[in-house]
């Protein structure tokens, strides 16, 4: 039984010494600019920037210090401006991009952190204005459609 406890006190303890560690960072008068985790020199973890006002501007994931899972970022208003994936320190899937006030800027997949496939471009009322297509990272075609 005792070392039963033992081992489970030594598990703890060793997760608790691998947990990251929630740092903040502020603004010159005081104001929360970042808070997010850290395993030791390392962003390890959730991490939400704000803006003065305390309004979302940024909300990302590292792993072991690399971009991982979904990022998005924000303007002052709280429209959502980009969101996207990471995979290994890279960008992956289906990453969209807004105007200022939220009307589709830019749609498209990136695959092993390059663009790839068919990516759309709206001009700022969103109407659709080019259309380029990816493979790899090298761009084959691109039009613009006109109405």
């Amino acid at each position: 039984m005792l070392s039963r406890r033992l081992v489970v006190v030594l598990v703890l303890a060793a997760s608790a010494a691998c947990a990251p560690e929630v740092r903040t960072l502020s603004y010159p008068d005081g104001a929360l600019y970042e808070v997010g985790a850290w395993s030791g020199p390392l962003r390890d973890g959730f991490r939400r920037n704000t803006f003065p006002d305390g309004t979302v501007q940024r909300e990302a994931a590292y792993a072991r210090g690399e971009p991982a899972g979904t990022w998005s970022y924000f303007a002052a208003d709280g429209t959502l401006l980009v969101r996207g994936a990471y995979r290994a320190g890279r960008r992956e899937e289906e990453w969209i991009e807004n105007h200022d006030g939220g009307a589709p800027k830019s749609r498209g997949v990136y695959r092993a952190g390059e663009r790839d496939g068919l990516w759309k471009h709206f001009d700022r009322d969103g109407r659709l204005e080019f259309e380029k297509e990816w493979e790899r990272g090298t761009l084959l075609r691109s039009r613009r459609v006109t109405d």
